[in-house]
């Protein structure tokens, strides 16, 4: 397992305060090994009373029962080109690596665990009032041409903020999104009243909408 150095990590957390609660946040690339050690890092460091991830909590309790044999998990197209893309930077997989071991790391530790997204019927809902058939139909070109012709980038972060600006060109899809970041700040804003501490672990392409949002609860 890699440990990031601390200019790294610098670079891929924030930190701010709710009342008297100091939330950590750890944006990370979806998908990349390197990140369990990232992981690990910041909650030995970090000591925080509950971890939070960028999931639903059913999200979680599939994964806390999850035996780890990746033939178990459906990838989609988009899925495996995402994937495939990505490995240009270092090994990748999904489910994304870094959740599976912040469950494990915070069990262990015998620390809270919480998701911050909103569950899957809620974001299905949304999902289908806000993306057009004509938007699905649309997407599915796109994945159609990434085929073909991969994305240009020359970092993990790069790459991941230039497939979300791909993915995001339908105002459907990107209404959506941006509502995801507008729930997971929300439920850290209603998180921390109950914790000294918390370690959220965020997308890294979500990382300025998430820390927007934050700034405008704590206001």
């Amino acid at each position: 397992m890699t440990h990031p150095s601390a200019d790294w990590l610098s670079a891929h957390m924030d930190r701010l305060r709710i009342g008297t609660t100091e939330i950590v946040l750890l944006s990370l690339v979806k998908g990349l090994e390197s990140n369990i050690g990232a992981v690990g890092t910041c909650i030995r460091e970090e000591r925080p009373d509950i971890i939070a991830l960028p999931i639903a909590d059913e999200a979680i309790e599939a994964l806390t029962e999850w035996d780890g044999n990746k033939k178990d998990i459906p990838l989609s197209t988009e899925d495996i080109l995402y994937l495939q893309g990505l490995r240009r930077f270092g090994e990748a997989n999904l489910p994304p690596p870094e959740y599976v071991s912040a469950i494990a790391d915070g069990k262990k530790e015998k620390m809270g665990m919480i998701g911050l997204d909103m569950d899957e019927d809620t974001f299905s809902k949304l999902f289908c009032d806000k993306v057009s058939v004509f938007e699905l139909w649309r997407r599915g070109g796109i994945a159609k041409k990434l085929m073909k012709k991969e994305i240009i980038a020359s970092s993990p972060e790069e790459y991941a903020k230039a497939w979300e600006a791909l993915l995001s060109k339908n105002k459907g899809v990107l209404f959506v999104e941006k509502a995801r970041e507008e729930h997971i700040a929300s439920s850290l804003v209603a998180l921390a009243p109950k914790h000294s501490k918390v370690l959220a672990i965020i997308e890294y392409e979500r990382r300025e909408g998430i820390l927007s949002q934050l700034q405008k609860g704590k206001a």
